[in-house]
């Protein structure tokens, strides 16, 4: 699956970042699948 839009945060505190990718999905009820650093959020 392609991401549609990437985001990408960097928490220069903590020195880590975030990843979120959003997919779009066809014939389901979400209009959107999002991953954060490559986990499924729900």
């Amino acid at each position: 699956m392609k991401a549609d839009l990437r985001i990408s945060v960097k928490d220069s505190k903590r020195g880590k970042n975030l990843k979120i990718l959003l997919a779009r999905t066809p014939f389901t009820p979400r209009q959107y699948f999002v991953t954060m650093n490559g986990a499924a959020w729900s």
